[in-house]
């Protein structure tokens, strides 16, 4: 997510503002807001304050409950791209958490655009990412009953490990690491 934050700020001239708990890495053009509930800083209260500033992006560390789910998604409704992380098994479990906070599946149908469930993977070759993704419209379709049919993490693996870029033991241990 700070690289795409970065890369935000590097190409163009979007406002871009994060709530963090904590800042974990500065970035020169990026207003970045830290969690302080010492100072009264909290979740809530700070989402407020930057829509206010009506910025083209909002980058918010990490959804870690239904509270922080519901104020990111009425602002995602508001029309402000909202950027954020979320720990899940994939990304079809990720909108199954959601429903489990209590967001209605016709607001997430509405406010997700995209999702993407990454892995690191370090072999003898060296380190990288496999990732799957599902776009708006596979979101919606899986929120609306149907089925949806996309490249796993588990099918990348297999891909990969088919054109040599992992061996055997690697493509064992990251298979059953990430089922």
């Amino acid at each position: 997510m700070y690289r795409l934050a970065t890369d935000a700020v590097t190409e163009s001239t979007r406002q871009i503002i994060s709530i963090e708990d904590p800042v974990e890495f500065e970035i020169d053009g990026l207003v970045q807001v830290e969690i302080n509930d010492k100072a009264k800083l909290s979740y809530r209260p700070l989402i407020r304050g930057v829509l206010r500033c009506d910025p083209d992006i909002i980058m918010f560390g990490e959804i870690r409950d239904s509270t922080i789910a519901e104020e990111l998604l009425k602002t995602s409704l508001s029309g402000h791209l909202v950027l954020s992380t979320f720990h899940s098994k994939n990304a079809l479990s990720t909108l199954t958490r959601l429903k489990d906070y209590g967001l209605y599946k016709e607001e997430m149908a509405e406010s997700i655009s995209l999702i993407v469930n990454q892995r690191l993977i370090h072999t003898a070759r060296g380190s990288f990412i496999v990732y799957e993704y599902l776009d708006k419209e596979m979101i919606q379709t899986h929120l609306n009953g149907g089925r949806v049919s996309y490249k796993t993490i588990q099918d990348k693996l297999q891909e990969i490990h088919g054109e040599g870029a992992l061996t055997d033991e690697e493509y064992e241990y990251y298979h059953r690491s990430f089922q």
